[in-house]
């Protein structure tokens, strides 16, 4: 979805994309299956509201496939 989502111009960000060293994959699997899971959208009061729509649409469609 991240790939896809901002290929069509809509700049989601991946703030878990690199986990703390002291977080190591063996010792916490749980933080490393969620962090390649969280997306963060673009909300923010810089977004026109109008393209909000479109990407909720989309992200359902991703969803749903």
């Amino acid at each position: 979805m991240y790939r896809q989502l901002n290929a069509e111009g809509f700049g989601v960000v991946s703030l878990y994309h690199t986990m703390v060293p002291d977080l190591n994959q063996l010792e916490y699997p749980d933080a490393h299956w969620l962090a390649k899971r969280v997306l963060n959208l673009p909300v923010h009061q810089d977004i026109n509201p109008d393209l909000l729509a479109p990407m909720v649409d989309r992200l359902s469609d991703l969803l749903k496939s």
